[in-house]
């Protein structure tokens, strides 16, 4: 039964692997709750690599353990099928061989090379099964070489890369980090022409990243707002682009100034620091209300909004208009915890360029306060009049949860365990 399991395993694995080209990555896509969660199927791979080796060490059990003569025979007949593969694949080897000298790219050439040497090898151990009985231990040791053999070569482009420098020194974060003022807090954004992350290592926040998982809000709001907006919003202060001139969606020049430039045309790059100061957070008098994301990015995208002097909301919050600017600092700055002092002489909504994801909780002056969702995307914070400490820290419930179901399941297991080995004690008593 369970050799069966694991063939149905692999072949189920193999069939998802092909994605859309086949129906059953669909079916599973649609009707199976949480399978759309997961990305990348050919990497069900691992499904069908994991079912294998399974069975694999199946048949090295079997090939171990005593072999009745019908069954030797049959390992006669299986060797003779397979011979003749292996020659066949030697010829495909020795032809790719010389095509690829030919061209200069040896990888198929390599590949079947290595599979014709392993099921060479393979070959002469059921071959000193089936024809000739050897002590078990040999046999077991030759699988074993047999396998690490072919983990390290077939692995060996990967395994054996020289080293380099993953995140080489990049000329815009050095025109950034030499111009910008130590204790200012902003953002840049990365118009594809930096390394992936190298802003995050280079100790600098951006907009943005090549994480694969993405929040679908946020990715609505930045195809939807205008990038001027987007800026303003999301605390930008330096853009590494392409764009030879800063301009706003509409064709009309934005202010900023040039930094730095590497490279002309089309390979150029270009470092600006723009004139606005977009904040990490500020506060409103004046508020809108739209019934739902799209229409909060619309609103977002006319031309007279002022994210600065009104915030879009999905439902009425009550402010008092005031056009006083109201004094905002931040006070500590985490990945998990944004401390916010603020000072405001009439109550006001509080904008934070954080994106709204589950998991944050705030409090104002000691006391819980709930959590506004500001222009479809960032957080926000209803405050009264006077002095406040805002203080929002992560702690979202979904991870102490699975910590609490982890724990159990580890006591059951403990439990399990332990439970036919107190009763044993009890039988020798």
């Amino acid at each position: 039964r369970d050799t069966w399991f694991w063939v149905l395993a692999a072949l189920v694995g193999l069939l998802i692997s092909f994605g859309s080209q086949l129906a059953l990555f669909d079916g599973f896509y649609w009707l199976m709750p949480g399978y759309r969660v997961f990305r990348n199927q050919e990497r069900n791979a691992l499904i069908v690599s994991w079912a294998l080796a399974v069975l694999a060490t199946y048949g090295a059990e079997v090939l171990l353990d005593h072999l009745p003569r019908r069954v030797r025979a049959w390992l006669r007949r299986e060797i003779r099928w397979l011979t003749v593969g292996a020659l066949l694949l030697g010829v495909a080897a020795a032809v790719l061989t010389y095509l690829g000298t030919q061209s200069g790219s040896r990888a198929w050439a390599d590949q079947t090379t290595l599979t014709f040497i392993f099921l060479a090898l393979t070959i002469v151990v059921l071959a000193l099964r089936a024809y000739r009985p050897v002590p078990r231990l040999w046999l077991a040791v030759l699988l074993v070489i047999s396998v690490a053999l072919d983990v390290i070569t077939i692995n060996r482009a990967v395994d054996q890369a020289a080293p380099y420098e993953v995140f080489p020194a990049q000329a815009p974060l050095a025109a950034i980090r030499s111009d910008a003022d130590p204790a200012a807090v902003f953002r840049l954004h990365n118009e594809q022409r930096l390394p992936g992350h190298a802003a995050c290592l280079a100790g600098l926040a951006e907009v943005g990243g090549i994480t694969p998982m993405h929040v679908g809000a946020y990715q609505d709001f930045i195809k939807q707002v205008p990038r001027e907006v987007r800026w303003s919003l999301l605390n930008v202060r330096y853009l590494v682009t392409w764009r030879s001139t800063v301009d706003d969606h509409l064709g009309q020049p934005v202010e900023a100034a040039l930094l730095d430039q590497q490279g002309e045309g089309k390979e150029a790059v270009y470092t600006y620091r723009l004139a606005e100061d977009h904040l990490r957070a500020w506060v409103v008098h004046e508020v809108k209300v739209e019934p739902d994301r799209d229409s909060i990015y619309a609103a977002l995208a006319a031309p007279e909004f002022d994210p600065r002097r009104v915030a879009v909301v999905n439902s009425p919050i009550e402010v008092v208009t005031n056009e006083a600017i109201e004094p905002v600092s931040i006070g500590e700055l985490q990945p998990d915890r944004l401390v916010v002092d603020a000072r405001l002489t009439a109550p006001g909504l509080l904008v934070l360029s954080e994106v709204n994801y589950p998991g944050w909780s705030a409090s104002v002056n000691g006391q819980p306060q709930p959590i506004v969702e500001v222009d479809g995307l960032l957080r926000g914070l209803v405050l009264s009049s006077g002095p406040a400490r805002i203080e929002l820290v992560f702690q979202p419930k979904s991870v102490l949860l699975g910590g609490g179901v982890t724990l159990l399941g580890v006591g059951c297991w403990i439990v399990v365990w332990l439970w036919p080995l107190r009763r044993r004690a009890k039988v020798v008593h």
